[in-house]
């Protein structure tokens, strides 16, 4: 069913994609191209998954993976009393091959029969309309799907034999000359099994005719020379009745299975698509779950590293203001120390100061009363002796000046007021000697700035002063 068509050079080394969709061959040398849609296909493919083209009712190639352009939707039509016609649009007439006034097999549910293929253009596309008539002989409804054949060579019938389905009440003569005016001249089509109505008349009810044999077989054209004739009901008037019940009944068994098993496929659809839905909500679930967990631990991690940071701050604050409180209490103790030094160092200088106050008042006085008594003497000699000749009167060697407290030697350090003092400070052009050797290595480490007697700026610190 696949040929080369030419159209590709055997000298080419150029690969194609098959174009099957379920074909995995993406490189294909030398493809067969298809006739109907011009697609190029492995060979591989068509051995493996069946033909790709295959073959219509009506002769025509087509793809499979494309729509069948031989089933059309059946249409109801009322304003159409003839029982042989088809009506269909020139679009749905080149679908499935055939012409306006062709003859059409028409296959149904379980039924055939052949029509006259007609043009109207008010029909959609994929679509045929038909009356009630010869939508009964094809046992379809409308809505339901009717495969065409195009018929170009359907044989002129040399015999066609028609019954009554029931025993009319009338003569033969008049159904006779019924069915031949329904036949003359009309180039009707029928199928081995057709039903065609004759209306209702005055004084005669309608009764339905059954072609029960062709000649050529199953279908031919009724020409004005074919011989129509009419045939005996064999029995009882029943048997036909319950015939026609039996094909209904078929019919509708038919119908209700192709229902059931739509019904059964949609159930089935229906499942898929539940399971799917499921799936994709267990899947959905198990992901969120998955994202819960993925957040608690991270909550967790992120609550743990805020602790440690937390407890490494409190620690390091708290290392701080440890650190804070030692030199705090360090300078607060170095500040004690220095008060208490000047303070000793007040009281010593104002003890000091007192003494040479004391001492000065002292040798005053006694200066003092060593001239009057010296003046005492000197008037009484003058009032004894007026003529004797004052001599000088030599001098007493007078006592050396004591020395003031805390500048001889026996001043005591200022600091520690317990040694005596043998060290001093340099400032300017002079040395205070108020401090022990012990106690000035000790303030030049604390590196004391100012001079606690007169409060200048330190230079040096002498450990021994002369």
């Amino acid at each position: 069913m696949l040929r080369w068509t030419g159209s590709l050079s055997r000298r080419d080394h150029k690969t194609w994609p098959c174009g099957h969709a379920n074909c995995p061959n993406t490189e294909v040398p030398w493809p067969d191209v298809c006739q109907a849609c011009t697609r190029k296909f492995c060979h591989d493919h068509i051995a493996r998954h069946g033909c790709a083209v295959m073959r219509t009712a009506s002769g025509r190639w087509r793809c499979a993976d494309q729509g069948d352009p031989d089933r059309l939707l059946v249409e109801e039509v009322q304003s159409l009393d003839n029982n042989s016609v088809a009506l269909m649009n020139h679009q749905t007439m080149s679908q499935v091959g055939c012409k306006s006034g062709d003859t059409i097999l028409l296959k149904g549910g379980g039924k055939e029969t052949v029509a006259i293929a007609l043009q109207d253009e008010s029909v959609s596309r994929g679509r045929i309309q038909m009356n009630a008539v010869l939508r009964r002989n094809a046992a379809v409804d409308a809505g339901d799907a009717l495969q065409i054949q195009s018929l170009p060579n359907c044989p002129w019938g040399r015999r066609v034999t028609v019954r009554p389905s029931r025993a009319p009440a009338a003569d033969q003569a008049g159904l006779k000359a019924w069915y031949q005016q329904y036949f003359a001249d009309a180039l009707r089509p029928v199928h081995k099994g057709d039903i065609f109505s004759k209306p209702a008349a005055p004084g005669m009810p309608a009764i339905d005719f059954i072609v029960t044999d062709v000649d050529p077989p199953d279908y031919c054209i009724v020409a004005p020379d074919t011989r129509v004739a009419l045939a005996q009901l064999s029995g009882e008037q029943g048997v036909t009745k319950n015939q026609d019940v039996r094909g209904r009944q078929q019919r509708e068994a038919a119908k209700q299975q192709q229902r059931e098993a739509a019904a059964q496929r949609q159930q089935r659809e229906a499942a898929a698509q539940r399971q799917q839905r499921e799936a994709a909500a267990q899947r959905q679930q198990r992901e969120a779950v998955e994202r819960q967990q993925r957040e608690a631990a991270e909550r967790q991690q992120r609550e743990v590293e805020f602790d440690a940071e937390v407890a490494n701050h409190y620690t390091a604050a708290a290392e701080q203001e440890q650190r804070e409180a030692a030199e705090r209490s360090r300078r607060e103790a170095a500040e004690q120390e220095q008060r208490e030094a000047a303070e000793r160092w007040e009281r010593q200088v104002a003890q000091m100061a007192s003494d040479a106050e004391m001492a000065a008042r002292l040798q005053a006085g006694l200066d003092a009363e060593a001239e009057a008594e010296a003046s005492v003497s000197r008037q009484q000699g003058d009032s004894e002796h007026p003529d004797c000749i004052l001599t000088p009167q030599p001098q007493m060697p007078q006592m050396p000046p004591q020395q003031s407290p805390g500048f001889g030697s026996d001043v005591l350090c200022c600091y520690c007021l317990d040694r005596p003092a043998t060290a001093g400070v340099l400032h300017m052009d002079s040395v205070h000697k108020i401090l022990c050797r012990d106690c000035a290595v000790v303030l030049k480490e604390q590196r004391l700035a100012d001079c606690p007697v007169c409060r200048k700026k330190i230079e040096c610190f002498v450990m021994r002063v002369f």
